[in-house]
């Protein structure tokens, strides 16, 4: 279908990695017996460090009340989707439009609210991604336009990103062993809003993955910890479960989940320990029409909220 055919296209687009290894990479190898100089694989960029945790435990697809989406493929590369949502005060609309081709990708939405957000991003070379987003609404204050770039390696990713209201930054993830990578990134921010909020964040993540499970760690310059850990139970399972300290504010909160894939479906469920219980789940009723269901309760608020949706896509 169209709609794969564009997510297989977006997919080679953000892998194609060079075969030079990085310089702690050639450092690392030094120390490892010449038997044991294997190729080091590329770690990804930093902001995917928990990559699996996340993809387990965030409820991303969460929505209220009844939403029905409609995609349609106009050609091989281009797609579009209708997307209306009827939940009380949240009823609206939304379209998206998506065009792909091996070394490029541009996509669109705009919702009810006159509201878009667009992005384009252009393979210059098979290790080299430059990325362009950009946001804007009737508040221009709080538009937003951010450019960044991507370099991968055989065993290491480095980004840069500049974007309106002074905003400035910059990561590096390099992989150590087989099996254990570290990243350092930092970020500075001048305004928001056009309002001066002067803040800069140093970041020290990392991962060490291994066939079945893998731990990864974030800290933050301004006190906040992040660890996770992911566990393959089965091919179609994944338990994952992560803790957030914050030093400034002396708060923690921990969540647990799982993510189980089939040949029919595929469901998300987690609680965390504030006492919100959330699960989303997709049933397919036949090979280009979905159901969705998604549910919350957070005991904390003592307020819940259900969703049923239906997904049609094109050839």
């Amino acid at each position: 279908s169209c709609l794969l055919r564009i997510s297989r296209q977006m997919e080679v687009i953000t892998e194609k990695q060079d075969a030079q290894p990085g310089v702690l990479g050639r450092l690392a190898s030094l120390f490892r017996l010449p038997a044991l100089r294997k190729p080091l694989p590329n770690p990804g960029k930093l902001e995917d460090y928990n990559n699996e945790v996340r993809t387990a435990l965030q409820n991303v697809e969460a929505f209220e009340g009844i939403k029905v989406a409609i995609n349609k493929g106009l050609s091989p590369n281009f797609l579009v989707t209708h997307q209306a949502m009827m939940a009380g005060q949240d009823d609206g609309y939304e379209f998206r439009a998506n065009f792909a081709t091996e070394n490029m990708l541009m996509s669109g939405r705009m919702d009810g609210s006159g509201v878009l957000s667009a992005q384009t991003q252009y393979q210059l070379a098979p290790n080299f991604l430059t990325r362009l987003q950009a946001q804007l609404g009737e508040n221009k204050a709080g538009s937003v336009v951010i450019a960044d770039c991507e370099l991968s390696g055989s065993d290491y990713f480095a980004t840069a990103r500049l974007g309106t209201g002074e905003s400035y930054g910059v990561t590096y993830m390099q992989s150590l062993t087989q099996r254990l990578s570290i990243g350092l990134g930092a970020e500075f921010q001048g305004t928001i809003m056009g309002q001066p909020n002067y803040r800069s964040v140093t970041i020290l993540a990392g991962r060490y993955n291994t066939q079945h499970w893998m731990a990864s760690a974030q800290l933050l310059s301004v006190g906040h910890l992040t660890a996770g850990y992911a566990r393959r139970v089965k091919d179609n399972v994944i338990f994952a479960t992560e803790l957030n300290l914050n030093a400034l504010s002396m708060e923690s909160s921990c969540t647990a989940g799982m993510q189980l894939t089939g040949q029919y479906g595929t469901y998300r469920g987690n609680i965390d320990s504030n006492g919100r219980i959330s699960s989303w789940m997709e049933k397919k009723i036949l090979p280009e029409i979905s159901l969705q269901f998604s549910g919350e309760l957070d005991n904390s608020t003592s307020k819940a909220k259900y969703g049923v949706g239906l997904v049609v896509g094109g050839q």
